[in-house]
């Protein structure tokens, strides 16, 4: 790690912290929807009874307890559809909506008979598209759709036989969903029919957990075998979904949880704490020897980019990993601005007000600060070379002084 010193700005950082969510909860699902705003859902360890939501605008360092309720329902995953609007659901056809970034939630219902089955996903479709998935004791699975982001329901599909434990729409009308008893279905009509896709075979039968494609033909699957002889399981597809082969099938514990970050970066995670990396697309996965994990079970992955991003699981742990990079030269915010010239001698021009920008130099340090909003900045006394200028409210800039 290096850091530097007032004035300054962490360049390059590697950074496992471990936090604690309020309650000694089981966490099943977190979601980033800035880099410091972070949701977690779930509710007891041991049974069903209590439905909790936590909140943080710190990266995950300080949480508020939002929702921990008696006599609940405990949720299974929760999805944002903007920045301020999101959905949580769970057991027994539990539902809450939240229409501040996840600081307050109320109950909802789908309407729709699901005669007390679980939702164990939800994710998200093409534009105001959102499905909803899951069953109850390993079968009457079944697959919802909302085409209005969660305020209108309709069935798309039941299995009778196997439970949905995850879902993911990974091109246009292309879904695919897994769950336990090596259960892989793939739909090309947008969920209206479904298909078998051939999985190489294990010497077992695998429980699969979660799914998630990189492109519209590469996707992963991962699951394994639980107890005292477990096994950790990756299955990947290059012809979406039609083939499914064994990529990673170690003694190790099941794994839980499966995130794209980039095109090149996968994480895998699981009981006992197991994390699993590929920077190769997925081809191959090196354990990550992680002490801040805390060999708890971790049953939900989400990163916000490749620098910022959160495993959670058993007994209320977040692992946030944070590498110090976001804090400076790639600064994330939603809008994008076009500027000129560049290179420049004397002022820079913004088509959009900055809000309170600073310009720093490649070593991270800072040069000039500004406080409000303009739309021009003089770069006239810098000494030539490239810099960034960060604002409030719009992606970070490179500039070339000549």
């Amino acid at each position: 790690m290096i850091l530097l010193c007032a004035n300054s700005l962490t360049i390059f950082a590697q950074d496992w912290q471990l936090y604690l969510a309020p309650k000694i909860r089981q966490l099943h699902d977190i979601s980033f929807q800035t880099r410091e705003k972070v949701v977690v859902v779930g509710g007891h360890p041991f049974n069903d009874s209590i439905t909790y939501m936590g909140y943080s605008n710190t990266s995950g360092k300080n949480w508020s307890l939002v929702l921990d309720l008696y006599p609940g329902k405990i949720q299974k995953a929760v999805l944002f559809t903007s920045e301020i609007s999101g959905i949580s659901a769970g057991v027994n056809e539990s539902l809450y909506k939240t229409s501040d970034g996840g600081q307050t939630w109320v109950a909802d219902v789908y309407a729709i008979e699901l005669n007390n089955r679980n939702t164990n996903t939800l994710f998200k479709g093409n534009g105001s598209t959102v499905f909803a998935a899951g069953g109850l004791d390993n079968e009457n699975g079944f697959i919802l759709k909302s085409n209005d982001n969660g305020n209108m329901w309709e069935t798309l599909y039941e299995w009778t036989n196997n439970e949905v434990y995850a879902g993911y729409y990974f091109t246009s009308d292309h879904i695919a969903v897994c769950g336990p008893n090596n259960f892989i279905q793939t739909s090309t009509d947008n969920g209206l029919t479904w298909s078998t896709p051939q999985i190489e075979s294990v010497e077992y039968t695998p429980v699969l957990n979660e799914i998630v494609f990189v492109d519209a033909n590469v996707g992963y699957c991962a699951g394994g075998k639980t107890g005292v002889d477990s096994l950790a399981l990756i299955l990947r597809t290059t012809d979406g979904g039609l083939n499914w082969n064994i990529v990673y099938n170690e003694i190790n514990p099941c794994l839980n949880a499966i995130e794209k970050v980039t095109e090149n970066i996968l994480y895998a995670a699981g009981d006992y704490g197991l994390i699993l990396k590929s920077e190769d697309a997925g081809l191959t996965w090196i354990k990550q020897d992680i002490d801040a994990s805390a060999g708890q079970d971790i049953f939900a992955i989400d990163f916000f980019n490749e620098h910022v991003g959160g495993f959670a699981g058993r007994w209320g742990n977040v692992l946030i990993y944070n590498d110090g990079y976001y804090d400076n030269i790639e600064h994330n915010n939603i809008k994008e601005t076009n500027y000129y010239p560049n290179p420049a001698t004397d002022f820079v021009y913004f088509e959009e007000e900055l809000s309170n920008p600073t310009i720093i130099d490649t070593n991270g340090s800072t040069i000039i600060k500004i406080s409000g909003k303009v739309n021009y900045i003089s770069v006239s006394e810098l000494i030539k070379g490239n810099y960034f200028i960060i604002s409030d409210n719009l992606k970070t800039v490179k500039i070339t002084v000549q």
